[in-house]
């Protein structure tokens, strides 16, 4: 309780209970609670004193609650003895002398007079003098009254024990990815140039039918079989090359399969690798089971972006030759929209790669080339755009380097068909206005070609394709009509049909195939049946 009126005034004060703190018996915190504030209202010059009211502060700070007992913020709870409250309490008159109606209660002059017992003898000679025969207080102030205290708990039945493993599971720093396999679709003859430097015609064999090549188009679909099928026992093999002595090429276009996707989850021998190569992108597979494949059936020909690509190729080389990389620039063409340059093409090794802690460095520059672009006519309003004003460029081709710069890992040195796997890397442009293309959507992998270099004569490839790795994900497939009157014909609709036609020899009648047809006009030649 606190008093209603005082000495002084006939106004409450104001309390303020603060620093509520609940230690162990080290002197830990326990528990600091909020403050208290309230004003007094109990009357405490009559008797008996009524008018005790019960205040509740919740915790400020509850190491209990917040810790748990392995911490070293968690208090001692399982002490016999020795626990204390402590707190302040701060009084503050709300009274102004000079107000108006402040004058009953209130006398200007008015001394209290304190005094404390001394525990003396007041008959004694030299003890408490007569005026002080009273051992009290004289004239105290009324002031806050405490009653009880208490703590109260609550969630549980006293303290807990805890029995805490020392055991640490961390969260993957990445989750699990989804690999698609890409393979070859389609061989270009042994005379077509991408324009990737150097220009090298190279002559493939199947080893199954020597007597055909890629010179034809029979032989090139033949190799493409023996590259994709996955056995030992069909490849391909270089034979001829030039101008370059012992430097040939592959080229070959790659493609979404049919095949199944795989889930991507750690394998059982994860922990043990270094995580800072298990999380890169680039994932190099060896002895042991670090990771393991699921079979996904999900949609094959969804939308995804590329995360990390990687090319696998199982290849020898002839008895006697020379050790020799897989040094490969890809480029996208599928003829109408998703077509990028050949020359810097978005997907090369990398400058650097990481494996089994030894970084291989790329060997070679590209050479830097600038100039004046000509026929550049930069007073005309529609003729270029602004960021074409500049007519002096500087281009050195992008960090992959085309076959200037060749990569010096994996290097194929057996003359047993063994397993590589080349690391790509998806480059972006260099702009000056705005940002580069995005090279790593899935559409630009869809007619994705790959210029390898340099395979020297004898070097045979039993098969190759691309891992690529996504996280999970899809888009809305839009099909595109244009025009209020154009649309598609449902299936079965006559108009949507076309008839074959052919001119009689005998009376120039239009003999049709099919009933219903009014043919305008005479056809005498249909190089196709739809």
């Amino acid at each position: 309780s606190a008093p209603i009126r005082n000495y002084e005034a006939k106004v409450p004060p104001k309390y303020t209970v603060h620093n509520i703190k609940l230690t162990d018996p080290s002197g830990n915190l326990v528990v600091h609670y909020n403050d208290l504030i309230f004003k007094g209202d109990t009357d405490q010059d009559n008797k008996p004193n009524v008018n005790f009211a019960t205040l509740s502060s919740s915790p400020r700070v509850n190491n209990v609650a917040e810790n748990y007992e392995w911490q070293n913020e968690y208090p001692f709870m399982h002490q016999v003895t020795g626990y204390q409250i402590s707190f302040d309490v701060k009084v503050e008159a709300l009274d102004d002398a000079f107000a108006p109606g402040f004058d009953g209660g209130f006398e200007e002059d008015h001394i209290l007079f304190n005094s404390s017992a001394s525990g003396s003898d007041y008959l004694a000679l030299d003890g408490s003098p007569l005026s002080t025969q009273d051992q009290s207080l004289i004239n105290p102030t009324k002031n806050i009254r405490i009653s009880a205290i208490e703590i109260c708990n609550s969630g549980g039945y006293g303290p807990r024990y805890e029995n805490y493993l020392k055991l640490y599971t961390e969260v993957p720093v990445k989750g699990r990815r989804i690999e698609k396999k890409i393979i070859p679709s389609f061989m270009p003859l042994s005379k077509f140039d991408t324009g990737i430097w150097p220009s090298v015609s190279s002559v493939w064999h199947p080893n199954d039918l020597l007597t055909s090549s890629n010179q034809d188009e029979c032989g090139a679909e033949h190799i493409v079989k023996n590259l994709s099928d996955g056995l030992d026992t069909t490849y391909a093999t270089i034979s001829t090359i030039g101008p370059h002595l012992d430097s040939g090429k592959l080229t070959v276009k790659f493609s979404h399969s049919s095949e199944t996707l795989d889930e991507i989850t750690d394998g059982a021998f994860n922990f043990a690798f270094d995580q800072s190569i298990a999380n890169s992108w680039y994932h190099p597979s060896g002895a042991f089971n670090t990771e393991d494949k699921t079979p996904l059936h999900g949609d094959k020909n969804g939308f995804f972006k590329v995360e990390s690509v990687t090319l696998k190729v199982r290849a020898k080389k002839a008895i006697g030759s020379r050790n020799f990389v897989l040094d490969v620039v890809g480029y996208s063409d599928d003829k109408l929209l998703n077509i990028t340059k050949a020359p810097s093409g978005f997907l090369q090794n990398p400058s650097e790669a990481q494996v089994n802690n030894i970084v291989f460095t790329s060997e070679g520059i590209h050479p830097y080339v600038s100039g004046f672009r000509v026929n550049s006519n930069d007073l005309s309003i529609a003729g270029e755009s602004l960021s074409e004003k500049d007519t002096h460029f500087e281009a050195s081709g992008n960090l992959g380097g085309d076959h200037y710069s060749l990569a010096t890992y994996p290097k194929v040195t057996s003359t047993d068909f063994a397993d590589y796997e080349v690391p790509l890397k998806i480059y972006d442009d260099k702009v000056k206005i705005g940002t580069s293309r995005d090279y790593s959507m899935s559409s630009l992998f869809e007619n994705l070609y790959l210029d390898i270099y340099p395979i020297p004569v004898g070097a045979s490839i039993a098969d190759i394709h691309l891992l690529v790795r996504f996280a999970p994900q899809d888009a809305f497939n839009l099909s595109i009509e244009g025009g209020e009157q154009i649309r598609k014909i449902s299936d079965g609709r006559s108009e949507g049909k076309i008839f074959p036609t052919a001119r009689s020899s005998s009376n120039d009648a239009i003999l049709n195939a099919g009933s219903g047809y009014n043919p305008i006009s005479t056809i005498t030649n249909i190089p196709h049946a739809y």
